[in-house]
């Protein structure tokens, strides 16, 4: 006689999405946390709509989880570490299956377990697009907890993304330098070049992230998992445009300054910047802000002795 499962109210948003997975209606779900997820799930069940699955996620009532089902789907957490470090390597996870790879599957295994050996589309998860890392994070786990292939197989699968990142982290961030490595980057700006790089061909695999900082993320990605053979030149293209673009605002708000000097002080002005290292606009400012604050200096003092002289007394 087999056993009965025991009651059990899902403790993580992994978990909840993974049973409602198996309900065949149109719920999208944008929980951010545990307790907004169950508070969107309680109002839902409150209002008398798909009362059944959402009581049944709950744990309430006389509806109960088999959660032995959930143990024999779930891999462990530290195969995806390797993602929670690295937002741009979830980014790529993500592209990976948008693109339409598919990692090697043993099916002698999946035919033993009688499984189907298939990897769920990303369009078919219950998250809305997920916008943040860890909100991605959340949504290839999921993706992972309900594709119907076994469990050695969702190991290996992870496995090969892993390796397959590590090999083309450095030449990639290498390429997007201009992209990745400036952290305060405009919004703007990220904007902009998105709707340059769409326009130039990047193909968008039916991404649909809005947010800058998941653009961001996406167009190294889009990039390597783009088969044309021009891509180089475009790629090339669209960091041209981002200088341009980057030199424009960082000098919105900047004056130009016209000096004539003669060709002997220019000539020792050259030497200056050679020796020092340094571009005419910083040595300029340099001098600018040092001999400012040599007379703020020199005229405090002077309005300090001044200030002391009146308040002597007469003789």
């Amino acid at each position: 006689m087999s056993k009965l499962p025991f009651p059990h109210k899902a403790d993580s948003l992994r978990e909840i999405l993974f049973h409602l997975h198996s309900y065949n209606g149109e719920l999208v779900f944008t929980g951010r946390s545990l307790k907004e997820m169950n508070q969107n799930l309680a109002q839902i069940s409150s209002e008398n709509l798909h009362r059944d699955i959402v009581s049944t996620i709950l744990g309430v009532d006389d509806f109960v989880i088999d959660r032995r089902r959930w143990l024999s789907e779930a891999i462990d957490d530290k195969h995806f570490a390797w993602i929670e470090k690295d937002p741009l390597g979830g980014m790529f996870t993500w592209f990976y299956f948008l693109s339409g790879c598919s990692p090697d599957i043993d099916f002698e295994i999946d035919n033993y377990e009688c499984r189907e050996g298939k990897w769920i589309s990303i369009h078919k998860l219950r998250l809305s697009e997920p916008e943040s890392a860890d909100e991605r994070l959340l949504s290839i786990k999921n993706m992972f907890d309900v594709s119907d292939t076994s469990t050695k197989n969702k190991i290996s699968a992870i496995t090969q993304i892993r390796n397959l990142w590590y090999k083309v982290k450095t030449p990639l961030q290498k390429e997007f330098s201009f992209l990745l490595s400036n952290k305060e980057i405009p919004d703007s700006l990220i904007d902009t070049l998105w709707v340059h790089a769409i326009e130039d061909g990047f193909p968008t695999f039916e991404f649909s992230g809005t947010m800058p900082e998941s653009r961001k993320l996406a167009l190294p990605c889009m990039y390597h998992f783009w088969s044309a053979n021009e891509k180089k030149h475009i790629l090339y293209t669209l960091k041209s445009k981002s200088y341009r673009i980057n030199y424009t605002l960082s000098n919105k708000t900047k004056k130009t300054v016209t000096a004539k000097i003669d060709p002997e002080v220019k000539e020792k002005l050259e030497r200056i910047l050679v020796s020092r290292g340094v571009n005419i606009h910083n040595l300029v400012t340099h001098w600018i802000e040092k001999t400012y604050e040599t007379l703020k200096n020199k005229i405090s003092k002077r309005n300090k002795i001044i200030h002391h002289l009146t308040e002597l007394p007469y003789v």
